[in-house]
C-alpha cells in the first residue's frame, strides 16, 4: 500500500513540474498583473493568455490560489479573483490619477 501512494505522490510531482517547466513565473505574473483589470478571471483566461492547455490552466489557477495571490469567488464555480498579495507580487499599482486629470475628463 505504500508503495502506491508513492507512485501517485511522484506521478503529482511529475505533473507539477510539467506545469512549472511549460509556463515560466514571469509568465504566470504577466497574467496576474493583466487580471488585476478584470473584477474576477477564469481558468479559460489563463488559458488563452498563457498558450496553456485548460488542464494546465486549472492547475495554475489552484497553485495561485494555494500561494495566496488569488482566491476563489463564492458561487461562481472556476472563477478567481486577485487577491492583494498577488497584485503586490505582479506590480499592480492604483491608477495615478491628478486633480487636473480628473476635472478635465469631468469636464468631457
Amino acid at each position: 500500500m505504500g508503495t502506491s501512494i508513492r507512485k501517485r505522490t511522484e506521478a503529482r510531482e511529475s505533473r507539477t513540474a510539467d506545469v512549472v517547466s511549460k509556463t515560466s513565473p514571469e509568465a504566470v505574473l504577466f497574467f496576474l498583473k493583466h487580471a488585476a483589470l478584470e473584477p474576477h478571471w477564469t481558468a479559460a483566461d489563463i488559458a488563452h493568455t498563457l498558450g496553456v492547455e485548460p488542464g494546465t490552466a486549472k492547475q495554475i489557477a489552484a497553485e495561485l490560489a494555494l500561494v495566496g495571490y488569488a482566491a476563489a469567488v463564492p458561487g461562481k464555480r472556476d472563477t478567481w479573483l486577485n487577491t492583494d498579495a498577488g497584485n503586490k507580487v505582479a506590480g499592480v499599482r492604483a491608477p495615478r490619477l491628478t486633480s487636473k486629470k480628473r476635472r478635465s475628463c469631468s469636464r468631457m
